[in-house]
């Protein structure tokens, strides 16, 4: 693969150039993998003096030693060269050399030519020394990667009893009124085979595939069609686990493909991304995780386009992610513009190359876009009718919280922001520390950290000012929700966490002062936002991730038990991040979602068996805000941001409960006769109650609990005088 290395980084004394992952080419030094690309060994694993390369030699495009392009590459490997694994490294293989001060020489410095990276990308010949191979066919930290955070979604929904394992279900919020009951409506549409353009069962009749296009446009959603509808509420939390671990899995391939190093840390931090504090407090808004989760491959797309030209990635991940939800998904193209450019500020891209590379992404970019046009249209359209098209821009500039206490909200431990509060952009306490060493690292380039550190404050910035985020939100005010966005926070520092990562084996006690001093910051930020207790737990947790290190640095096999001690408290940061982020959402009943459903269904079925015309019903009292959709019947009511303004106001008009700003009209009580009439209402299901007023209505079928009864003065749906 052509890297564009420059020519004075080809004379880099044995630095062979990286495999492609895509290849699935080796590395030097057989299957298993030889040493690091770009590390030099130690003088007792040197090889012999005859195989040695030609001081100043250029470096061969296929990896063979230099001065040597004729021979066969696979006859170029260095005998008796000594691989170095990654249960050598945890073993302190090659330490004797650092204590005696005997450096290899990229310890001490490297070509400026070599910014082959974006700031997000490590630069290759920059990494510790002895760092683990790259082995591009090992898949199993990947495969962790995903395993871990849907196997521990799955035991904590478990253990919270969620059904079949008790009697509840993740059933909260928007995804109580919303979600769940779209997601119901479009299973019954796509196992009967009716039409997905439009359905009468929501707020008097509605664009469907404008609603799909907000709230059910997953492709696990197609999935469903497999589903009972009996079991559809325990798919929706297995398809809640299943998205949190895609979200651990595409960040580890973003990890290990654009780094090029495959060890544990790529199941670590991949598991960090995937706990993180917008996912964890946002998890019920199921709509949103997809998108969130493909944002490492359109990542990764970037990369691809900025060093080799390559497409598709990008292309088909930006596509899915904008069909999945295009409100995320808007997010995810506005941090694509900043993310190409200072890419390629970081990469040294010369002029020419930026022009090319800058007509490339803009022609992916529409040619991803051109595939999304028919769910994105109709979702533009139904929203140029919704109470969101009002929005106008502010003309004032101020603040909506502290920078303290953004930036405070870094600390983990804490309740994620789950409907209104600060912006999520927890993603780990190692994170944090290590983005220090990324800041405070001399093997980091000055532009990739000047670019990351810009990246980091722009965010902070936007999530503070209005006008900023008013731009992020599409020229528009959420309705509740705050900071929808904060995610690409916790992805960057991730990202970055990662890269200085390998340094943990090699801090000097400067760097131990430099991560105190900023666990010390970070604490006062804490207790400034969440208090003393939070605040102890911090500290305690803080200590221990710059104890270990530094206690086991000079013991005898230490690296392998810092190892193991770090990822025990790494993985019970994880866990209770977990916990407290599901006790924070909550849990619902299982058996009273809908309330007294068997008899509702039974009536409505009874009702639709007897009468074949056409005509509408509702249900009361109401139990969520979209019961035509979760029950099955033609009614009135609606909760959804696509909701038409006009019929909002009309409802207002008519004293039916209506908000506009609130994006809902819904039956709350029996009605007069008059608007019952003009609604076309023929048929009510009353619920522990009698009606107050039965001058008009006819008693036809019923339980103890459940009532029917017939509108006698009901009107069709389209009359004349």
């Amino acid at each position: 693969m052509d890297h564009n290395i420059n020519d004075e980084n080809k004379k880099l004394d044995g630095a062979p150039e990286n495999p492609s992952p895509e290849s699935g080419e080796q590395p030097a030094g057989g299957e298993d993998g030889g040493r690091a690309p770009g590390v030099s060994l130690p003088p007792d694993m040197a090889p012999p003096a005859d195989n040695a390369p030609q001081a100043g030699g250029s470096l061969a495009a296929d990896g063979g030693v230099p001065g040597e392009e004729d021979i066969p590459a696979e006859e170029n490997v260095h005998a008796g060269e000594k691989k170095l694994t990654f249960e050598d490294i945890l073993n302190g293989a090659g330490m004797e050399d650092l204590r005696k001060g005997e450096l290899p020489p990229l310890w001490e410095g490297e070509p400026e030519g070599n910014l082959d990276e974006p700031f997000f990308l490590p630069e290759r010949v920059s990494e510790p020394e002895y760092a683990p191979p790259y082995e591009p066919g090992v898949k199993k930290w990947l495969a962790l990667a995903f395993a871990i955070p849907f196997g521990l979604m799955c035991i904590i929904f478990a253990f919270g009893g969620v059904f079949p394992f008790g009697n509840r279900q993740i059933m909260v919020i928007d995804c109580w009124h919303q979600y769940f009951p779209f997601l119901l409506e479009m299973q019954s549409k796509l196992q009967s085979g009716d039409s997905l353009f439009y359905t009468w069962n929501d707020g008097l009749g509605t664009n469907f595939l404008a609603l799909i296009s907000y709230y059910c446009a997953s492709p696990l959603n197609l999935l469903t069609v497999f589903v009972p509808a009996e079991y559809l509420r325990t798919a929706f939390a297995l398809f809640v686990a299943i998205k949190i671990g895609c979200a651990g899995l595409f960040c580890g391939i973003f990890l290990k493909s654009t780094f090029k190093r495959n060890d544990p840390t790529v199941t670590i931090f991949g598991c960090f991304f995937a706990f993180c504090a917008f996912i964890m407090g946002y998890y019920w808004n199921v709509m949103w995780l997809d998108t969130v989760a493909l944002l490492p491959l359109v990542a990764l797309g970037i990369v691809s386009i900025v060093r080799e030209g390559r497409f598709k990635l990008y292309v088909l991940s930006l596509a899915v992610a904008l069909i999945s939800n295009f409100v995320i998904g808007l997010y995810v193209c506005i941090f694509t513009f900043f993310a190409f450019f200072l890419t390629c500020i970081c990469c040294g891209t010369g002029w020419r190359t930026f022009i090319k590379r800058f007509f490339q992404i803009g022609v992916y970019t529409l040619l991803a876009l051109s595939l999304t046009g028919f769910i994105l249209m109709p979702a533009y359209m139904a929203l140029q009718n919704s109470y969101s098209a009002t929005s106008t821009f502010p003309t004032t500039w101020k603040l909506y919280e502290s920078f303290a206490e953004i930036v405070g909200n870094l600390s983990a431990f804490a309740q994620p922001t789950v409907k209104e509060g600060l912006p999520n952009i927890y993603c780990g306490l190692p994170c944090v520390l290590l983005g220090v060493l990324f800041i405070a690292s001399p093997k980091v380039k000055l532009r990739q950290k000047i670019c990351a550190l810009f990246m980091l404050i722009f965010l902070v910035v936007s999530f503070n000012v209005n006008v900023i985020e008013f731009i992020w939100n599409g020229f528009h005010y959420t309705n509740m929700l705050p900071y929808r966005f904060s995610f690409l926070f916790s992805f960057v520092l991730v990202a970055m966490a990662f890269k200085a990562a390998p340094e943990v084996f090699t801090l000097g006690y400067w760097k131990y002062i430099l991560l105190a001093v900023a666990g010390a910051g970070l604490l006062v930020l804490c207790w400034m936002t969440h208090g003393m207790l939070i605040t102890a737990i911090n500290a305690a947790v803080i200590a221990l991730y710059i104890a270990i290190p530094l206690i086991c640095r000079k013991r005898k096999s230490g690296r392998k038990v810092m190892a193991v001690l770090l990822c025990m408290v790494m993985g019970g940061e994880m866990l209770a991040t977990a916990i407290i982020g599901v006790c924070s959402v909550g849990l619902t009943s299982y058996s009273s979602y809908p309330a007294n459903g068997q008899e509702v269904s039974a009536l409505i079925e009874k009702i639709e068996d007897g009468d074949s015309g056409f005509y509408r019903m509702e249900v009361v009292p109401w139990q969520t805000l979209n019961d035509p959709a979760l029950l099955g019947y033609k009614g009135v009511s609606t909760f959804s941001s696509i909701a038409n303004v006009g019929v909002s106001s009309l409802m207002i008009e008519l004293g039916i409960a209506a908000q506009k700003a609130g994006n809902r009209y819904y039956y709350t009580h029996l009605s007069s006769p008059l608007n019952n009439a003009l609604l076309g209402l023929k048929y009510f299901i009353v619920k522990q109650r009698e009606p107050a007023d039965s001058v008009y209505l006819e008693k036809i079928a019923g339980t103890e609990n459940v009532v029917a009864y017939r509108n006698t003065a009901s009107l069709p749906v389209g009359f004349m005088k």
